[in-house]
């Protein structure tokens, strides 16, 4: 979920208030009240309309959600690489594998 004072961070910034933000949004205020607050998790159409309004980075309104899907994404890879390696050395797999690393090494050193 975005971290709640990035959103609420990112209106701020515009000296937006939370009513014309959800009026933008075409959201109840309560609702986006509890994403800010992380008592609600947002849905992308929010989370876009927050970068859209403001212009903050996507990256920057999902940067504490991107750590759990980051490590996941990592475990998995490296898994599947495990997988490959243990499996026929052919061409396709080695393809794989060659893939699996470069998404490897963007995950880990963005």
């Amino acid at each position: 979920m975005p971290h709640h004072s990035s959103l609420k961070q990112a209106r701020r910034n515009l000296s937006l208030s939370l009513q014309d933000t959800a009026y933008l949004l075409d959201t109840d205020i309560s609702n986006l009240s509890k994403y800010e607050y992380g008592k609600l998790t947002p849905s992308a159409r929010i989370v876009v309309g927050y970068h859209l309004i403001t212009k903050t980075p996507l990256e920057e309104l999902m940067k504490y959600h991107s750590f759990g899907v980051r490590d996941t994404l990592i475990e998995r890879v490296e898994g599947l690489i495990e997988e490959l390696n243990n499996g026929p050395a052919n061409g396709k797999n080695q393809h794989r594998k060659e893939v699996l690393k470069t998404i490897l090494q963007n995950i880990k050193y963005k």
